[in-house]
């Protein structure tokens, strides 16, 4: 089984999804059979916070309301995240573009340390204030992995490098999605938004029913060899 996971690190949902998801998937009791992709989206790919506005006014500039009304837009993803065990420090969060955390975590093909420095970065963002557009911020997070500053630096100056992301764009125009976080299911199946993890638990076992009944299927189908024809259902 393949998921492809859309996201963006300046949505709030994102973050809660894919915690919610990762904890279905280790209860899920064919997980070593499902194989996970994390997928690039931009929400606003033309931003820059060149006036150092904070959340509330960046989300009131995009939403066309007040301030407080943008306050009030926000009380539920940091109940989301508080229910999920995120903690969400949206008085000091740093509104930025995400291009470049996304080509940074481009650097890391691996599964495992590409979705542990995904989290890492949302830290960043949503809990600790960081402004994650900061190349010396995606720096100092990414040198745990492995990676010196010089040698990120030049990584991602890389043209195959930014090209992923912009792939990875391209697909989610393919697939129409257009808001994240995004799941899609071995390219069948489409799920939108931070569900419940008992929701992703019963969508992983749905899926792998299916899966499981297509290849059952197939084994069953009629097949030729030599000069005759055999179908495993009609018993001679």
């Amino acid at each position: 089984m393949q998921i492809e996971i859309w996201f963006d690190f300046s949505c709030p949902f994102c973050y809660i999804g894919k915690t919610r998801f990762e904890r279905a998937l280790k209860q899920f009791k064919y997980k070593d059979q499902v194989k996970v992709i994390y997928r690039s989206y931009l929400l606003n790919p033309l931003f820059e916070n060149k006036d150092n506005i904070n959340i509330y006014e960046y989300l009131a500039l995009e939403k066309s309301t007040t301030i407080d009304q943008a306050k009030r837009l926000y009380e539920l993803p940091k109940k989301m995240a508080l229910e999920t065990g995120l903690e969400y420090n949206l008085d000091k969060m740093i509104p930025a573009n995400s291009r470049l955390a996304h080509v940074i975590t481009k650097l890391c093909e691996d599964t495992e340390i590409q979705s542990a420095l995904i989290n890492d970065i949302y830290k960043a963002h949503f809990t600790d204030g960081l402004d994650i557009a900061d190349i010396n911020v995606l720096n100092q997070i990414v040198l745990k992995y492995g990676f010196n500053s010089e040698e990120i630096e030049s990584l991602i100056e890389l043209k195959d490098v930014k090209n992923k992301v912009n792939r990875d764009l391209d697909l989610a125009r393919e697939f129409g999605i257009q808001g994240v976080p995004g799941f899609v299911i071995n390219r069948d199946y489409l799920v939108s938004g931070a569900q419940k993890e008992e929701y992703f638990l019963r969508m992983l076992n749905q899926v792998y029913n299916e899966v499981k009944v297509k290849e059952d299927v197939k084994k069953e189908a009629s097949y030729c060899v030599g000069d005759h024809c055999h179908n495993a259902k009609i018993k001679v």
